[in-house]
């Protein structure tokens, strides 16, 4: 039907243009990386939870590395081949070459 496609279409690109601000106004206690958001701890390192690239909410794994975001009406990544505590380690890494 034309208008759940003009509303389907219409949904993608507010996403788009949500994360693009996003990217430009997220807090600085957020970091993305591999097409997620991950949150900066008291220590200066990371949360091991995947946060949301549209709405910045911790994201569900599906315990076969699949993180869906549930307000996002079931938005996913996936990091099947990662594990999250080497995920961080190398953000860490690359993060540090950068600085």
């Amino acid at each position: 039907m034309k208008i759940q496609e003009d509303t389907r279409k219409l949904r993608d690109r507010l996403d788009k243009i949500e994360a693009y601000f996003r990217g430009k106004t997220a807090p600085d206690k957020f970091v993305e990386y591999k097409g997620v958001f991950f949150k900066k701890d008291m220590t200066g390192g990371y949360c091991e939870a995947v946060f949301c690239p549209t709405c910045l909410q911790v994201m569900l794994n599906t315990d076969n590395g699949v993180f869906v975001c549930k307000p996002c009406n079931g938005r996913s990544v996936d990091l099947r081949h990662k594990n999250i505590k080497d995920i961080i380690k190398e953000m860490q890494g690359t993060l540090s070459i950068i600085k």
